[in-house]
């Protein structure tokens, strides 16, 4: 009988079945992935901190540089948004230190040496981007800036001094360099700036005397040293090629030998 009993088979005990959660059928082309919804996050924080109104490049003046057409309208348009002003040109920036200077690569171009002449920050698209999404401009790190020194190309960092501010000198260049704005440059660093005349053919070209120092022009531009009287040995002849890989190195105080 005790046989019997182990080797009775013991019925299986059927449980109900739990009740299953109804799966939500999602078409294939509405997959959302981690980087999706990341993206729509920070872009529902910008506009809500947008939504506050606060303009936060509402006293900016940008200098874009290097950029296509079409990158150019597409910060231009992130900027304007902000309450940002883009200038084309030199002459239009009323105040150079609120300029920042937006620039795609490394390259010496009048804008770049116009914001290292002035002392302000030469910055990647990035940081344009991400003081946007953060709803302030962000902190200039070495990974916005394409130029690293935020004092210019000046090595009197601490002095208030400009640039040029104090020395002498004859600058040589082609006509299109006579031609062009790099006078404000100049003058933004501090330099009492003449330029000669170039439209008149070399050999019709009338001598001029100059006579360098304080309280009269401290660099003259030109094409022909001589068209230029009544320059001294001490007075620095410098090519503008020379003088802008200075600027964009940061040896302009050893250029003039301070």
């Amino acid at each position: 009988e005790k046989l019997a009993l182990h080797t009775k088979k013991r019925r299986k005990v059927e449980h109900p079945p739990l009740p299953m959660e109804p799966q939500r059928k999602e078409h294939p082309g509405r997959k959302r992935t981690y980087a999706a919804e990341q993206r729509k996050v920070k872009a529902s924080s910008a506009q809500t901190k947008q939504g506050r109104g606060e303009e936060i490049f509402k006293h900016l003046s940008f200098l874009l540089t290097a950029f296509t057409r079409t990158e150019e309208k597409q910060i231009c348009k992130m900027i304007a948004s902000q309450g940002g002003t883009v200038a084309e040109k030199l002459a239009e920036i009323e105040d150079s230190h609120e300029v920042v200077v937006v620039a795609k690569e490394r390259k010496r171009t009048l804008k770049v040496l116009f914001g290292l002449s002035a002392g302000r920050p030469i910055v990647r698209r990035q940081w344009v981007e991400e003081s946007i999404q953060s709803g302030f401009p962000v902190e200039l790190k070495r990974s916005l800036l394409v130029y690293s020194s935020l004092s210019g190309a000046s090595s009197n960092e601490g002095d208030k001094k400009g640039m040029f501010e104090g020395d002498a000198f004859v600058l040589c260049g082609s006509r299109d360099f006579l031609r062009g704005d790099f006078k404000l440059v100049l003058e933004r660093g501090g330099a009492t700036v003449s330029t000669l005349d170039c439209d008149a053919p070399k050999k019709r070209r009338k001598r001029e005397k100059f006579e360098l120092g304080a309280s009269k022009p401290t660099a003259v531009i030109a094409e022909d040293l001589r068209s230029i009287q009544g320059l001294q040995g001490q007075h620095k002849v410098i090519d503008y090629k020379v003088l802008t890989r200075a600027m964009e190195a940061g040896n302009v105080s050893k250029l003039f030998r301070r």
